[in-house]
């Protein structure tokens, strides 16, 4: 290998850095299937999670599925069983149930998903990117391990928690990937399927992808290598109509699958319930979620994070673009371009004049895409900065860059990205053993304050075995992987960070403890008014509520009814979002019998789940040292 650079100390792209386009497709080796499935398993059991987070909300759809008697007199539950975002991904994990039990389902279908990504992400860094394979090792490890920047709470690549979104992401992505390779029928077609699961990631997904598509089919109708216009009549003959005539059979195809399996049924729903924009916007935007939805709401850390993984994307993608033709680079940058041109969307008819259908898009789950983009470009750079260093101590800085995770990623990035291209002046002033502490001490500090245990310990087995899998200690590599492997789960101890929790019998605190209480001390058809945060009583306790705060159903009327149940049940508190759900659980600390007796009467609610400190006089059923089951009614 050699290398040269110019005075101002950037490499040019050779050797190992160049960027060869892969026109005929990848064709994984056996070595290929061995990496990604064995960097699926551990990403998959690192840190598992099963009935926690936003499955709370989506067990009891997939319960109701599997047994239609179950909690009958749970609204929630009664409401999302007629149609909702999380049906047909119901139906499906209800369906799998014929063959294993409901907790290997959702362990199987975590593997799957995360060899899914990892099978996309190489397939895009080998054929789109034009990476090595260590490029292409790279960013799967960064697909699978990195959480980034959380602009909009929803641009996660792969969610620690398995939900509909992990079955629909990688469709979504592969559609985007069809699209930059000028196939827009059949990007439409693994759109669509994506959109069953969550139909938001696939109408999104499909969407970039048609648009990337008539780009590619316009501007390099017979390929990457053919001339881009050889003359007028040929661009109206030849581009201009395959390109309009392929993109419109995928949006057919696309617009025809979203109206048959959702406008349609979700129309025939709310027909007579519909809310106006402006209750929509006050219930769902600016109560409920306006984390995901407005982005005046979204938190500052979270901007500046977002601006500094552009800022290293944008460092890699300039490099990139010098290795490849121009034209590949502008049609690379496409679904980057229409990202953001969505993401402004999304601020102007949220913030400025709501509109329903923009609302209801949350146009800034595209930024998954961005991201994506941006760990292939980054793949590819620091395969080249490992292979083939451009300065002095390149190796090192590439590692600490790799080996931080979470929102850290950005930051430590940015200035191992700066510090390399600035090291001829950064030198004329610091010594390297300042710059190589100064990267130490900053990573270190953010490791400790933001740092999350689980990506971290991902981040250190999955980089150890890819130096290991890509030289000749492959055999090592596979015992090293295994080795953690056998050590996580049959070692770690629930209620760790790092321990997996296969199925909800693992989970012990006092949360799940309260909830099988009231499995034994109250009748199976009893209703309970709960904490707003309380939804875990439906799945660990098989116990009905009247209402709470996560588990909003999506038909028009039921939402307003929601809306109306959390105000009787726990009062008006300022804001929405995470503010207005602490502010619940304030309030709630002090609710008084007789509002519980009124709730009894009002709803038919049997007992409460109350504070240990809360003061009440109704009979006691059950107590420890945080929570309490009371009886309202016999």
């Amino acid at each position: 290998m050699t290398s040269s650079y110019n005075s101002s100390g950037k490499a040019v792209a050779q050797a190992d850095c160049q960027a060869k386009l892969s026109p005929s497709g990848f064709s994984p080796t056996g070595n290929d299937v061995l990496f990604a499935s064995l960097l699926a398993l551990i990403s998959t059991l690192l840190a598992y999670r099963f009935g926690v987070g936003n499955q709370v909300e989506q067990l009891p759809i997939i319960f109701r599925q599997l047994d239609p008697a179950y909690l009958g007199n749970d609204f929630f539950v009664v409401s999302s069983a007629e149609f909702g975002p999380r049906l047909y991904f119901a139906k499906m994990l209800a369906w799998l149930c014929q063959f294993m039990p409901l907790a290997w389902v959702y362990l199987a279908l975590t593997f799957l998903t995360d060899l899914a990504l990892v099978a996309v992400t190489q397939w895009a860094a080998r054929c789109i990117v034009g990476a090595g394979r260590l490029g292409a090792a790279i960013a799967s490890v960064l697909v699978l391990g990195l959480t980034s920047f959380h602009l909009g709470e929803a641009t996660q690549i792969r969610y620690e928690v398995f939900q509909p979104a992990s079955l629909a992401i990688p469709g979504a992505l592969f559609a985007v990937g069809l699209g930059l390779r000028g196939r827009p029928v059949a990007a439409a077609l693994v759109a669509a399927m994506a959109s069953l699961p969550h139909p938001l990631y696939g109408a999104e997904g499909g969407a970039v992808a048609l648009a990337s598509a008539f780009f590619v089919l316009l501007f390099a109708p017979a390929g990457d290598s053919t001339p881009v216009i050889q003359s007028f009549r040929d661009w109206r003959a030849l581009a201009w109509r395959s390109a309009f005539l392929q993109t419109t059979a995928g949006a057919v195809i696309l617009g025809g699958a979203l109206a048959w399996f959702w406008w349609w049924p979700y129309r025939n729903v709310n027909l007579g319930t519909e809310l106006s924009t402006a209750e929509f916007f006050n219930i769902l935007a600016r109560f409920r979620a306006p984390h995901h939805y407005l982005p005046g709401h979204f938190p500052l850390q979270d901007y500046v994070t977002a601006v500094l993984f552009l800022a290293i994307a944008g460092i890699s993608f300039e490099h990139w673009s010098r290795a490849v033709s121009p034209r590949r680079a502008f049609l690379f940058l496409l679904p980057a371009l229409v990202t953001i041109l969505a993401c402004f969307a999304g601020v102007v008819f949220s913030e400025v004049w709501p509109v329903r259908a923009v609302l209801t898009l949350q146009p800034f789950r595209l930024l998954s895409i961005l991201k994506w983009e941006g760990y292939l470009l980054l793949g590819w750079l620091f395969a080249c900065y490992w292979r083939n260093p451009p300065v002095a101590h390149a190796r090192f800085y590439t590692a600490m860059s790799l080996l931080s995770g979470g929102v850290t990623h950005p930051v430590i990035s940015f200035v191992v990205l700066a510090i390399i291209r600035l090291k001829h002046r950064l030198s004329a002033f610091l010594p390297d053993i300042l710059l190589l502490a100064g990267v130490c001490l900053l990573s270190g500090f953010l490791w400790l304050v933001f740092g999350k245990p689980e990506e971290q310990l991902y981040l250190l087995v999955a980089f150890s075995f890819l130096v290991l899998f890509m030289s000749r200690f492959r055999v090592t590599a596979i015992l090293l992987a295994s080795g953690v492997l056998l050590l996580v789960v049959f070692t770690g101890r629930p209620g760790l960070p790092i321990a997996p929790v296969f199925t909800l019998s693992d989970q012990q605190d006092l949360m799940t403890q309260t909830a099988r209480a009231a499995a034994r001390v109250t009748p199976a058809d009893a209703l309970f008014v709960t904490p707003p945060q309380f939804g875990l009583l439906r799945i660990q306790g098989r116990r009905a509520l009247v209402v709470d705060f996560k588990a909003i159903p999506f038909q028009d009327g039921a939402m307003l009814e929601w809306r109306q149940r959390m105000r009787a049940v726990y009062g008006n508190v300022e804001g929405g979002g995470f503010k207005a759900a602490r502010a619940f659980d304030v309030a709630y600390h002090q609710i008084t019998d007789a509002h519980l007796l009124e709730l009894a009467t009002f709803y038919g609610a049997s007992h409460a789940l109350l504070y240990v400190d809360t003061v009440s006089q109704l009979p006691e059923l059950y107590a420890n040292e945080k929570y309490k089951i009371v009886q309202l009614q016999e």
